[in-house]
């Protein structure tokens, strides 16, 4: 068993053709733009000086990497590719053509993935680089912020390596027993909003009621993903203001966040410079956590594939 260099070469050139990665960074800069265009016209961003400028507008850029650019986006689009994976041959009718080459069903599955992987991280780079000029030029930053700014993108790709990862093996996996690509990437879609979105309610309900421990604490997929975001964010030398952890904090349930998203110390009239952390995991326990997850999917889905009944 092992990578069929056709194979990989054919499923990769599907994934990064110009019209679809064309689609797929004008989807990721629509908020970007929409943002510096509201923020250019609110007055939001304060008056100040420039390196003041640049770590305060750091860190929004840093909530939407890990929400939008290296979060949802980046997630539904590594669920639209592992959801081609098999259905779209099976769709196409071509799946019974390719398993009757010389080619074992595990070596094509495993070709497959690994072509839609390297197809996400050529996304991710090209997505983080757009978002970056669009970002520092919206908002009118010097070379030294671009700098500044291009540097960190390798602290935001370990983030987006484990969003890729895990929907992308999801959706990929429920692929190698699907034959309609729509079957194969909606229970990823359904999933990525419980993550990002719904469990934003259900993550405060039960914390406040003592109810979060145990299997839905487990099952809490967007605090793993927060939780490894913000330990590489520190691990890269990245602090961030208490405003923006609490945006963190609120979306993926990482700090414990206030009503107006920072900690105020009344008697002294000053914001405390952290927040305090929501300590379920380490770090290392979300990464085992999640790797563990995408190599069981990846080893059910090949196993699926290898025994599914083709003709």
């Amino acid at each position: 068993m092992g990578i069929n260099r056709a194979v990989f070469r054919k499923t990769l050139s599907d994934f990064t053709g110009a019209r679809l990665t064309a689609a797929y960074l004008a989807f990721v800069s629509v908020p970007l733009l929409l943002f510096s265009k509201i923020a250019s016209s609110t007055n939001i961003i304060p008056v100040i000086s420039m390196d003041l400028r640049t770590e305060y507008l750091f860190g929004f850029f840093s909530v939407f990497v890990v929400l939008w650019i290296c979060g949802v986006a980046l997630s539904i689009l590594a669920a639209y590719f592992g959801s081609a994976l098999i259905a779209q041959e099976a769709s196409d009718r071509t799946l019974l053509l390719l398993a009757t080459k010389p080619i074992s069903r595990k070596s094509i599955f495993i070709s497959k993935l690994a072509a839609m992987l390297a197809a996400l991280a050529i996304q991710i780079s090209l997505s983080l680089a757009l978002a970056t000029y669009i970002w520092v030029s919206s908002f009118d930053l010097d070379l030294s912020a671009l700098l500044m700014f291009l540097s960190k993108l390798p602290i935001f790709a370990v983030y987006a390596l484990f969003v890729a990862l895990f929907f992308g093996t999801l959706s990929a996996s429920i692929s190698a027993v699907s034959s309609s690509r729509l079957r194969a990437v909606l229970p990823s879609i359904l999933l990525i909003i419980v993550a990002f979105f719904v469990f934003i309610q259900i993550r405060g309900a039960t914390r406040a009621m003592g109810g979060y421990d145990g299997l839905l604490g487990f099952s809490d997929i967007g605090y793993d993903l927060g939780n490894i975001y913000i330990s590489t964010l520190e691990k890269g030398g990245i602090r961030t203001i208490p405003l923006i952890q609490g945006i963190i904090g609120k979306f993926m349930g990482t700090y414990r966040t206030p009503q107006n998203l920072m900690e105020i110390d009344y008697d002294h009239g000053v914001i405390l410079p952290q927040l305090e952390k929501e300590e379920f995991r380490t770090a290392g326990q979300s990464a085992a956590k999640l790797s563990a997850i995408s190599l069981s999917l990846t080893l059910l889905g090949m196993l699926a594939f290898s025994r599914r009944d083709i003709h």
